[in-house]
């Protein structure tokens, strides 16, 4: 067992099957980052860690967001139990409420994967030509990774005074609908995407004009998983065992690449094929590599920026 997730498991204590939460609610997000989440749901690890903990009974369900505010939301009203976004999002949960019983705790970074600007506008070649009236999708204006990593760009042509000069042409729109609105012809022309959607946009001809590679070191994880102190403290058995799932997902992963392409594509891809995925996935760094030194390389990179 990884070293991290000792440490973990053992904060949790052992707890009592009848003090557990009835239901235990995951949160994810269209995208591979979130492949564990679905082979977890296809491959029912986390039903049969309850029920090996003799909680047989435990409700597991998982609930699809568009953006980390949502998430946020739901984790802070208790409509979800777990969630996982970007770095951005997990800050703000955390500060949010922050002393308080729902306190963000995190768990573990899931991935660490590239982020593409992608555009159908014959006239943009760079983030540089983008003009006041264009726009860009991304998941959540200011406050998604997208968000921060046009900041970041733009503070590094610009000049740190000019950091939220993009801010203006974002528009909030999840992975697919932020794809599917530049593919379409609409206002939005421009899209920072996430694989696997880099890969189905350049396909249909979306050029480049930036990559986070040319901010970002490229080991820091761009996805975390987090939930909350209450709940870890309240529920020590069902998180032991949506955790010990994480790892089993993610072993999953690593040894059966095409496996865990199909899977995708059966609980929440779209038309990319599994013999492209499977050759996509062993290039990311995948849930659990980096364990907490990853997560802690990501929120030290963006709590710099924040300052």
């Amino acid at each position: 067992m990884p070293f991290w997730l000792r440490d973990l498991l053992q904060l949790g204590g052992g707890g009592s099957a009848s003090a557990q939460v009835e239901e235990v609610i995951i949160a994810l997000q269209p995208g591979l980052a979130y492949s564990a989440q679905m082979i977890m749901k296809d491959q029912g690890y986390v039903e049969a860690s309850l029920a090996a903990a003799g909680l047989k009974k435990t409700k597991v369900s998982y609930r699809t967001f568009g953006s980390g505010g949502a998430m946020n939301d739901a984790i802070l009203s208790g409509a979800a139990h777990f969630g996982a976004s970007g770095v951005p999002a997990f800050i703000t949960i955390w500060s949010r409420a922050l002393g308080t019983k729902s306190e963000a705790k995190g768990c573990i970074a899931l991935d660490a994967e590239p982020t593409v600007a992608l555009t159908r506008d014959p006239k943009v070649k760079t983030l540089r030509d983008i003009g006041g009236s264009d726009k860009i999708s991304v998941p959540a204006v200011k406050v998604s990774i997208q968000a921060v990593l046009l900041q970041m760009a733009a503070s590094k042509m610009y000049g740190d005074s000019q950091y939220t000069r993009f801010d203006k042409n974002t528009v909030s729109l999840s992975h697919p609908d932020g794809l599917a609105a530049v593919l379409s012809g609409a206002e939005v022309a421009t899209v920072v995407a996430a694989i696997p959607y880099i890969e189905m946009g350049m396909e249909k001809g979306l050029r480049p004009i930036f990559h986070s590679y040319d901010v970002v070191d490229k080991n820091s994880s761009t996805v975390l998983l987090w939930s909350t102190k209450k709940f870890q403290e309240e529920n020590p058995l069902v998180f032991q065992a949506v955790m010990s799932s994480f790892v089993k997902a993610s072993n999953l992963i690593k040894s059966d690449p095409k496996q865990a392409a199909e899977i995708y594509l059966r609980v929440g891809g779209k038309s990319s094929p599994a013999t492209s995925l499977k050759n996509i996935i062993p290039t990311l760094m995948f849930p659990l590599q980096h364990g907490r030194k990853g997560f802690r390389h990501s929120l030290i990179l963006c709590i710099e920026w924040e300052r």
